[in-house]
């Protein structure tokens, strides 16, 4: 009897809990998607009917494909948050323990994608053009807690590659120090106030905006520490290039 090695793409990447604040925003799918690996590879290695079997076999073509591209976005967005939470950890801490009004843990979940694929072109053709998003609801009947794709207390940033991913997440990550506390206030002034006083304005980056002071702070404080961490690394990489002539 033939047996079907899983065959799963491994990548070192860092580990994120699903109880942490910040999630890694491919992990459950990647999680869902090496559970059905599984079971269809031991569903073949039992021998089925030949019918059933070229079913399976492709089924688990379409899986390894797109367990491989889940795993690719799963590593890049691990490695984003790691070198995030490096260059600023008090600022990575107090976005994972953001609490909503009611003070609830609200759960942050990060996706790292092309800017060419159908999930980051969904927002820049429904909202505006722009390096990231940030995307969140209040619950139906409860305005102070957050829904985003992953559910109730839960709020998703989107980033797309290509762009300054550290500022760009810096900013996100603000948006959402802002946003989650504040969830029911800054929903109406979105919906109507900021509509009324400035009906072409951007989302979150209006003149009026009452975020807009608490974001630059937040800003300016990280690029701070970005630059510095870049101004490090440039060293680091020129000592290397020097020892390494030098032998």
């Amino acid at each position: 009897m033939k047996n079907y090695a899983l065959a799963i793409l491994i990548l070192l990447c860092a580990s994120l809990s699903l109880n942490a604040a910040i999630v890694n925003g491919f992990l459950q799918e990647k999680q869902k998607l090496e559970k059905e690996i599984r079971i269809t590879v031991d569903v073949l290695n039992s021998d089925p009917m030949q019918k059933t079997k070229k079913q399976l076999e492709k089924k688990l073509r379409q899986m390894r494909k797109r367990y491989e591209e889940v795993s690719v976005n799963h590593a890049r967005t691990a490695e984003l948050l790691t070198i995030f939470q490096f260059i600023d950890p008090q600022f990575y801490s107090e976005v994972s323990k953001v609490t909503n009004a009611e003070g609830t843990l609200t759960h942050v979940y990060v996706r790292y994608v092309d800017k060419s694929s159908d999930e980051f072109t969904y927002f820049s053709r429904e909202h505006f053009n722009a390096k990231a998003y940030t995307s969140v609801s209040p619950m139906v009947n409860h305005p102070n807690v957050c829904t985003s794709l992953y559910g109730t207390n839960t709020i998703t940033v989107t980033i797309g590659i290509g762009c300054d991913e550290m500022l760009a997440l810096a900013h996100e990550f603000a948006h959402v120090l802002y946003i989650v506390p504040n969830l029911k206030e800054y929903t109406y002034f979105m919906k109507y106030q900021n509509k009324t006083t400035n009906p072409l304005a951007q989302h979150g980056h209006s003149w009026n905006d009452s975020s807009a002071a608490f974001l630059k702070s937040i800003e300016d404080s990280f690029t701070a520490r970005y630059e510095n961490y870049l101004g490090k690394t440039e060293i680091s990489n020129s000592t290397s290039q020097n020892i390494s002539l030098g032998n």
